[in-house]
């Protein structure tokens, strides 16, 4: 059962979309894991594009193994096989994957004679990290935080992280290891190129910066913390070195920040680079956020100094000082900065400027002549942003203004003074206008401003060293002198991650929106190197240094990352270190947008946080949501296959205890909350984490600025016998016990292959379980939540613990109390003191133990009854199958093993017992005694078939989304319903009894199981019966349907041919003849599934050519055509066959579909017309009902004939005409019918055209065959489309036959004895024949797309309509009918293609394809044609005529077996190549393939309601759809 995936394979569904979005932008990217050693291939489905495929290139970055990664070097790529149009187009990758990182694509081709270029999508591969030569996957590690500052010495590094390898670490996670800025925050880097002074200078408590902090104007803050004068290269030596040795001695890995978005406020290389921060230089949109600074600034000295006696110069304000201190600020001091000048119009400046222009010109007298509101809008056009963004930036065009206000004359003068001023202040008035909104915006800002202040005010003490409120710009004096505001990096609250706060398309700084960060300076990228080159390449440079010392990084801040700078500085890092794993946080607060970022730079897990669940509940979602599948998850390739087709993911997680730089358990929960959460926490499938500190369960956050403490040895040193042992050989503290256990568990659990996890809660007690799908066995962890001091304690029912497995080993237990008034002050940071009680031997100290079987499922289970379990407490145990039911797996798995014993057993059925194995629907089950039906599964519906296929169906579905919780997989968990109905179903059929003994013999077994476990093992074994099945089926069949390789997944024409099997089986009641128990072809399913309703002859030989004889079963074939030629009477071919009971012969075109299919299988079968001389039983050898009955009584003996006679029989009957009166006539054979309707006439018009003419206005003969049955509605008796005349359709078999005939008598076919008819006056041959029809029909069936040729043509102007088509009928007795555009005559033109003039057959197509196809069927008639009903509804008893009873049945709903005709038309009469008619007609077919996909019916819809809606009146799986859309496939493949 074991999988040998080989390929990758990336489907893009969404070509087009693709190249639209590159013209139209960029959407969020999509996540794609591809795992390395797989190759990799991406597929185009044929058709999927509106490009021709054949000049489609795909580009990728992926670099071949010789070749370093370019993120800019694209190769191309192309198929190994051109793109026939019908297959898809297929590109693979030349080697497996073996580079990690994300890797991007797009697409180009050539449409219409222009390069397109599509949008990039991209595809990510996991690094594969390695300790000590083994591979360590994500969910293995098991990392460290440690605040690289609190370390102390390089020289005191082994002997701290020696303890944390011995607690089972296998990854540290240092904070910044540069050089720290003046703050002391681990996150604000002095110089990204330098090593910290702290691993080197011992740091002594209470250290400060060397120079004093000036926070108010311009300086330079150089101070560093602890200088070292070691260089930087023997530094960084000596952290290699200690980092070579974690590694190499302890087995740790490392890993880093990268802090990209900004700088420390006082690094060195900002005075001679600004460049590199946002400034007003390269920024000017920046200039009133930094006015607003400078005037909060001086506003905060001024209030510091006491220059405001009603505000307290010392701070601590309450809220009511707060808003008055604003108030202040606001009337005081805000209007003194004037900050409306960055909003209005200068308007005394423009005036004045004005003013000069008017004097020295010269001007006509008149006065402007347009309104005052048309002067303002004609003004406002002239206004533009000067793009200093500086105050007074809005200027007027002074030329637009004197052109608008100089008003016009012939005699133009000097302006009088008089004139100058009235314009002048007209332009006052207009200016003042314009200016008013904008001064309203300036209110509103202002008052938005004032509340966001309101929340960053200082509420401590006010100092110089900390402001009011906090700067939003560093000043610095660059090398040149220059003066420069730099802008301060912070967050945004819910802001937009995508969006720069900095950029010119934010507000932010100016509105006060940051939450600065006062300490950094925001890093300013630009879009591309060249905006800032030496920041770029410094950048660069630290991150490819980071990756040379690390194997691991993690990007800072990352949601305010711009994604193009991270993306190139991560390429760089990876090009260093390929292998190289990368997280980060995100707080995009959308899923998609963490999706988007994760794809944009192959990040390898987001950070999840522990602690940022809300509850209990909450928590243990975190567990099941990141990381791993639910336990007994089915897989999408139970049978094996070759493929894997890449899905989109979600981001892979590291689950975090509690993250260094948030709130700790004893802050925000419990002390004792920190050994649950983290029990919890060790059981996830995903890389997990914590901080150093939690161990020993620290009082509160170590916090990343202010901590210098350094920490302490996370183990007790006891005093014993009066000395004191070394403290690396004490106790554990806090919970350091449990950790290292469960650490090490963590990470044996993901190489080992516990890839599962369940999850189940009551009240606030956890339970999960690891599980490893190939032996079973399992982990377990019950954990009780400590949310808050005052929990419930837990009920009996929660403390009763079921475990469906045999508990083998104890783990640990362990609960714990801690002392909160413990002191944790001193130079070393410290946990609180706790006392852990834990046992990894004695279970009862926790809870007590006994296993019985469950008494509802009859299921052996262990009862875990807990005591004393207090909030906090962990228990965690393995557990496997009890002993019988091991022995039960192990007998499953062999069975499915052993595939030659299910191949031999299926060797020996046939189609038809293969038929009742896979598929029956309910009422086919139902002809069956003591039959149960079809299976039921409650709260989802009852099943389509009894046989696998639907089983298969539905497991398909919930394999998909692998729906753990649907109902069916509750359903089998609960009892063995399912199981013993596949198996107890197969009774009935004897030549199934290998199979159920196969199913019996594994079932058995599985009921023997853990119930949990039964969904995944009864999908293993349908599964693989059913793919067993449907590859034995297929190898029965033809070439064009068999498997290639058995690996391959089911292709569409293979889903087709198995319509062969589903629809043509044995019914009881519904033989193809009677007396016999011969198969017969169900026309569909469920309405026409048994008794005399299943067999028609219409439906069948539409079908025959598709569902039997292009998928290689002609023997089948060669059965149903001499029968159902023995049932031919009056010349005809019945239309219900009744297995020959009692047919019913009012099918006009029935006949000429089994000729049809007569010539089609001489042409297929491997026979040839040896059939014509094989011997035909008549049922009917009279057309005499009364000679018939004595015959039948008297025992007649029976007559035959040869094929070649009865066909014989038809043309001639034909040739001289046919008349009767139908058999039975009257309500005992059609309720709904006139009694005209009984009377059937068929004619050759013999004088015209030699077309076969007949039905009256009381019957309908064709397959347009709706009677209307509405008393209600008037329709009863009345047919919706008599179709009476000669039918196009009709035509077309007739002259496909003639030219068949007249082929086999010009060869001298001995099999063929006969040349031609008498029509009663004279002998015509069949050659004669087909030319008189071939001379005739355009003649009167061509409507002229150009009326004036109408004349050349039999057309009836006044019922024309539509042109550039062929007419429907010709010769009904309403005129106008003949003239409707219907789907009728491509099936003339794929069986006749000669009768038409290429020309007009084109046209005519183009006009159907956009008038009547639709996406799976054409509709019947033309939307504009005043009868056109589009939605079929049998149960509509209105008094409506059209609809009422289905009359519209064929009057405007989609059908979609005369599409097939349609694509054969198409491909035979295109203009264009073969391969863009293909790809055409692959594009229509593709939605046939998404619906046989979704169909649980696994067919194709015999019609549905307008644009393909559903119709519930349809039969879901129809034979002629499916054979017609084959036989397309068929005549494709095989003309290539």
């Amino acid at each position: 059962m074991g999988s040998n995936i080989e390929w990758a394979t990336l489907h893009i569904d969404n070509l087009d979309d693709l190249f639209e979005e590159a013209k139209h932008g960029k959407k969020f990217s999509k996540l794609y894991y591809v795992s390395q050693g797989r190759k990799l291939k991406f597929v185009v489905d044929a058709g999927s594009s509106s490009s021709l495929l054949k000049n489609l290139i795909l580009y990728s970055n992926y670099p071949s193994s010789s070749s370093p990664f370019d993120r800019n070097h694209f190769v191309p790529l192309k198929p190994k096989t051109e793109y026939d149009g019908l297959n898809d187009w297929v590109v693979e990758f030349s080697e497996p994957i073996r580079h990690s990182g994300f890797f991007e694509y797009y697409f180009e081709c050539l449409s219409e004679g222009e390069r397109l270029i599509s949008a990039r999508r991209s595809f990510n591969v996991e690094p594969q990290l390695k300790r000590s030569n083994q591979i360590l996957p994500a969910e293995s590690l098991v990392v460290q935080t440690a605040l690289t500052k609190c370390l102390g010495t390089l020289e005191e590094w082994p002997k701290h992280f020696k303890e944390s390898a011995e607690l089972e670490y296998n990854m540290i996670h240092f904070t910044p290891i540069q050089e720290l800025g003046f703050s002391g925050s681990a996150y604000s880097l002095y110089d990204q190129m330098s090593v910290g002074s702290s691993m080197f200078v011992a740091k002594k408590h209470g250290d400060q910066v060397e120079e004093e902090y000036a926070p108010y104007g311009y300086g330079p803050k150089r101070g560093v913390l602890n200088p070292s004068n070691l260089p930087h290269k023997e530094r960084e030596q000596k952290l290699k070195a200690t980092l070579d040795k974690l590694e190499k001695e302890m087995g740790l890995l490392s890993m880093t920040d990268v802090v990209l978005n900004h700088t420390a406020n006082n690094s060195p290389w900002l005075a001679e680079h600004p460049e590199a921060g946002y400034n007003v230089n390269n920024s000017p949109h920046l200039r009133p956020a930094v006015d607003l600074d400078d005037a909060l600034m001086i506003f905060s000295q001024e209030v510091y100094n006491g220059v405001y006696n009603d505000i307290p110069k010392t701070g601590n304000y309450s809220e009511d000082q707060v808003r008055h201190l604003l108030h202040v600020f606001k009337t005081r001091v805000w209007p003194l900065h004037r900050m409306w000048e960055y909003y209005v119009v200068d308007v005394n400046s423009t005036l004045s400027h004005f003013r000069k222009h008017l004097e020295a010109s010269q001007s006509f007298t008149s006065e402007p002549s347009l309104p005052f509101n048309e002067l303002l809008h004609a003004l406002e056009r002239g206004i533009r942003e000067d793009g200093h963004c500086a105050r007074f930036s809005r200027k007027l065009d002074l030329n637009l203004a004197f052109s608008l206000l100089s008003g016009t004359s012939t005699n133009p003068r000097t302006f009088e003074a008089s004139e100058v001023e009235s314009r002048v202040q007209l332009l006052k008035s207009l200016l003042d206008a314009y200016n008013t909104p904008l001064y309203e915006w300036y209110d509103r800002d202002s008052n938005q401003i004032e509340q966001n202040l309101f929340h960053r005010v200082n509420r401590g003490p006010l100092t110089l060293e900390r402001p009011l409120i906090d700067n939003y710009f560093t000043r610095i004096v660059s090398k040149s002198g220059e003066k420069i505001a730099l802008a301060n990096n912070g967050w945004i609250w819910n802001g937009n991650p995508l969006v720069n706060f900095a950029g010119p398309e934010s507000r932010a700084y100016y509105m006060r929106e940051v939450i600065v960060w006062g300490d950094c300076v925001k890093l300013r990228y630009g879009d591309s190197p060249q905006d800032s080159p030496w920041l770029w390449d410094h950048m660069t440079k630290y991150c490819e240094w980071s990756a040379q010392l690390f194997h691991g990084l993690r990007i800072d801040n990352a949601h305010s990352t711009p994604i193009h700078v991270a993306q190139t500085f991560l390429d760089a890092a990876r090009r260093v270190r390929p292998e190289l794993f990368v997280i980060a946080e995100l707080f995009t607060g959308s899923s998609e947008l963490d999706e988007h970022f994760v794809a944009s730079w192959g990040i390898n897990a987001l950070i999840r946080e522990a602690m940022s669940a809300n509850d209990s509940w909450d928590l243990g979602r975190y567990i099941h949501r990141y990381g791993g599948k639910p336990v007994a998850s089915v897989s999408w390739n139970t049978v094996n296959l070759r493929e894997e087709r890449v899905k989109n993911s979600a981001p892979l997680s590291i689950l975090i205890d509690c993250t260094h730089d948030n709130e700790t358990p004893v802050q925000k929960r419990t002390a004792a909350d920190s050994l649950s959460t983290f029990g919890l926490v060790s059981m996830s499938v995903s890389a997990i984490g914590s901080t150093t500190g939690y161990d020993q369960i620290v009082k509160s956050t170590i916090d990343v600025v202010k901590e210098h403490r350094r920490y302490s040895s996370m183990r007790r040193n006891p005093v014993q016998n009066g000395s004191s042992k070394d403290a690396n050989q004490g106790e554990w503290k806090g919970i350091g016990k449990v950790k290292q256990i469960l650490n090490k568990l963590h990470a044996e659990m993901a190489l080992e292959g516990y890839e599962e996890v369940h999850v189940h809660q009551e009240e606030d007690l956890i339970n999960v379980q690891r599980h490893n799908p190939r032996d079973h066995r399992a982990v377990f962890m019950v954990a009780h939540c400590a949310f808050n001091r005052h929990s419930n304690p837990l009920s009996p029912y929660a403390l009763n613990v079921k475990i469906p497995a045999k508990i083998t080993e104890l783990i640990l237990g362990a609960r714990i109390s801690v002392f909160s008034d413990s002191n944790t002050e001193g130079d070393e940071i410290r946990g609180l003191d706790s006392h852990l009680d834990f046992t990894t031997t004695d279970m009862s100290l926790f809870g007590d133990i006994h296993e019985s079987k469950d008494p509802h499922t009859g299921t052996w289970m262990t009862y875990l009854v807990l005591k004393n379990f207090h909030p906090g407490s962990i228990l965690a145990f393995r557990a496997e199958p009890f002993p019988l039911q091991k022995a039960a797996l192990g007998s499953i798995r062999n069975t499915l093993e052993n595939e030659a014993n299910l191949t031999a057993i299926l060797k020996n059925l046939d189609l038809v017992d293969l038929n009742a194995l896979l598929y029956r629907c309910k009422e086919e089950e139902e002809t069956v005694e003591k039959s149960a039906g079809v299976f039921n599964v409650p709260n989802f519906g009852t099943l389509k078939y009894g046989g696998i296929a639907s089983f298969d169906w539905l497991l398909e579905k919930i394999r998909r989304g692998n729906d753990m919780g649907h109902p069916f997989f509750d359903q089998l968990r609960q009892g063995n319903w399912a199981l013993d109905y596949l198996v107890d179903r197969l009774t009935p059929f004897p030549t199934l009894s290998p199979v159920q003994k196969w199913l019996r013999e594994v079932f058995e077994p599985v009921k023997s199981i853990p119930r949990f476990l039964i969904p995944k093992y009864f999908d293993l074994v349908v599964s693989k019966l059913y793919r067993a099945s449907v590859t034995r089926s297929l190898s029965s069949m033809s070439n064009l349907v068999a498997f290639k390789d058995s690996r391959d997944p089911i292709s569409f024409p293979q889903k087709l041919a198995l319509g062969s099997v589903q629809l043509y089986g044995r019914v009881k009641n519904a033989p193809l003849l009677v007396g016999t128990n011969k198969p017969s072809l169900a026309a569909g399913l469920p309405h026409f599934s048994s008794g005399y309703m299943r067999a028609w002859g219409r439906d069948t030989f539409i079908s025959l050519r598709g569902l039997l004889l292009v998928t290689g079963r002609h023997a089948e074939a060669r059965d149903i055509i001499l029968t159902c030629a023995g049932f031919v009477r009056h010349g005809l071919v019945p239309n219900l066959l009744d297995g020959g009971q009692s047919p019913r012969y009012n099918a006009r075109d029935a006949t000429w579909w089994f000729l049809q299919a007569v010539q089609d299988y001489c042409g297929l079968a491997s026979e040839g017309t040896a059939i014509l001389s094989a011997k035909v039983t008549r049922r009917f050898p009279t057309d005499n009902q009364e000679e018939h009955e004595r015959n039948l009584a008297s025992a007649t003996a029976t007559v035959e004939n040869t094929l070649s006679q009865v066909i014989q029989e038809i043309l001639q009957k034909h040739a001289q005409g046919i008349s009767f009166r139908e058999w039975n006539a009257g309500t005992r054979i059609d309720a709904h019918m006139r009694d005209e309707g009984f009377n059937i006439r068929v004619y050759v018009d013999w004088h015209s055209n030699g077309f076969v003419f007949g039905g009256n206005r009381w019957n309908c003969g064709t397959w347009m065959d709706k009677m209307g049955e509405s008393a209600k509605a008037g329709s009863k008796g009345f047919p919706a489309t008599p179709r009476d005349g000669a039918d196009v359709e009709i035509i077309g078999l007739l002259k496909s036959t003639l030219r068949w005939l007249t082929s086999l008598s010009k060869n001298g076919d001995s099999n063929l004895s006969f040349k031609g008819v008498n029509n009663g006056t004279r002998f015509i041959t069949f050659a004669e024949w087909n030319d008189l029809i071939q001379k005739s029909f355009e003649n009167f069936f061509y409507v002229p797309k150009d009326p004036s040729l109408d004349d050349n043509y039999r057309v009836s102007k006044p019922h024309v309509h539509r042109r550039g088509m062929y007419r429907d009928t010709v010769g009904s007795v309403e005129e106008w009918a003949d003239y409707q555009l219907r789907p009728n005559f491509p099936v003339a033109m794929a069986v006749a293609p000669e009768l038409f003039d290429p020309q007009h057959a084109r046209e005519a197509l183009e006009t159907v394809e956009k008038v009547l196809v639709g996406p799976l069927g054409m509709a019947t008639l033309d939307p504009a044609d005043f009868n056109y009903e589009a939605y079929y509804d049998m149960s509509n008893d209105s008094e409506e005529r059209r609809i009422a009873k289905g009359f519209n049945y064929h009057q405007g709903p989609e059908w979609v077996w005369v599409i097939g005709y349609f694509l054969r038309a198409k491909a035979l009469f295109s203009s264009h190549n073969r391969n863009t008619t293909r790809h055409q007609i692959s594009k229509i077919m593709l939605e046939h393939k998404k619906h046989i996909d979704e169909s649980p019916w696994r067919g194709i819809h015999e019609l549905t309601n307008k644009a393909g809606s559903e119709c519930h009146f349809s039969c879901p799986t129809q034979a002629w759809s499916l054979s017609c859309l084959l036989d397309t496939i068929y005549d494709l493949e095989s003309k290539k």
